[in-house]
């Protein structure tokens, strides 16, 4: 039997103040270390990508959400060198308690920008570039068939 494809399905959070948004500096990882990103993480099995939103605003930044308080706003379909990945980007509507690093031992640094900083994650400028531009889904990093 053919084995199907697997696509892996990250989350990211548009968390804004005023014009600024909220990024993190990766640390501590394997990928992109210095790097500014969004607050972001992987879809678990068995769980929805809002759901999966939810607990990486919480293990992430310290914000108690609802489904309510998100909104989509993005879907990318972006291929990497060793890996496709279906990227959803969902605003943060509301929230009220205090934005904190919870996890300092994968983000050195949680500040709110505008514009946004010059080290930021190519993929990710990509995705706000578009949100600016109020597009709702992008493809990155495909080469066209050539027949």
């Amino acid at each position: 039997m053919k084995q199907r494809h697997k696509i892996a399905t990250a989350v990211y959070l548009i968390v804004k103040k005023e014009d600024a948004i909220l990024c993190v500096r990766r640390a501590g990882t394997s990928f992109m270390n210095g790097h500014f990103s969004l607050p972001a993480g992987h879809v678990d099995k068995n769980e929805s990508v809002i759901t999966a939103a939810i607990r990486e605003a919480k293990e992430e930044i310290n914000l108690e959400l609802k489904p309510e308080d998100l909104r989509h706003r993005l879907t990318m379909h972006r291929k990497s060198p060793d890996q496709e990945y279906v990227d959803i980007y969902f605003e943060v509507l509301r929230y009220t308690d205090t934005i904190c690093n919870k996890e300092p031992h994968k983000c050195s640094e949680l500040a709110f920008f505008s514009p946004l900083p010059e080290k930021t994650i190519p993929y990710v400028h990509h995705a706000l570039e578009c949100l600016d531009n109020n597009i709702t889904y992008t493809e990155l990093g495909w080469i066209p068939d050539i027949l």
